[in-house]
């Protein structure tokens, strides 16, 4: 179903985004609505993924539906994304930042869910304090190791015989890595 539109609430989402699932919870949290469109190569690239065609049966079921756009033969998808987003006056979406990237430098709306879960992660600098429950010894002498929302792990000095129990604690550093962030804390 697609259904008309402002080009406010026009999306175009790339395989990658459809094949990672999570733009659904966007749709369904109410965050985004509106017309969706797929390249015809995001398309199939999608629906050869088995999350893929669960992401398109899931658009069609809470009824936003999605409309395939076609193009000529021979091009990247990436070109396919942005020829479609910028004929439709769409806003683009994806988990890919070389996509985003090249939507952006053609002038398009981008949103990068990848970027809007790492603008959601909780922030803390050194001097901050934070409370953690410490779940495991860590890899260091007296080290123990706790987690915050979204997965982020805290590493606290002289905190290896507070396993099970919450603990305040100060940040001296904060490491971030594309596989996460990591909190390097001394026991208050």
């Amino acid at each position: 179903m697609v259904t008309e539109s402002s080009s406010a609430n026009r999306f175009i989402i790339d395989s990658e985004a459809i094949i990672d699932g999570r733009v659904i919870d966007l749709f369904q949290m109410g965050l985004l609505s509106g017309t969706v469109f797929l390249s015809r190569i995001s398309y199939e690239l999608a629906r050869g993924s088995l999350k893929g065609r669960k992401t398109m049966a899931l658009l069609q079921r809470i009824g936003n539906g999605f409309s395939v756009q076609t193009s000529r033969n021979g091009v990247s998808e990436i070109d396919e994304v942005v020829t479609a987003a910028k004929s439709l006056n769409a806003r683009v979406i994806t988990t890919s930042d070389f996509v985003a990237d090249q939507a952006r430098r053609s002038g398009l709306e981008v949103l990068n869910i990848r970027d809007l879960l790492k603008s959601l992660l909780p922030r803390a600098e050194p001097g901050d304090i934070i409370k953690v429950r410490i779940v495991k010894r860590g890899k260091g002498s007296g080290e123990g190791v706790g987690y915050l929302e979204f997965g982020v792990k805290v590493v606290v000095d002289r905190a290896s015989d507070k396993i099970g129990q919450e603990v305040s604690a100060i940040v001296r550093n904060a490491l971030t890595t594309p596989s996460g962030t990591v909190l390097f804390t001394e026991l208050l």
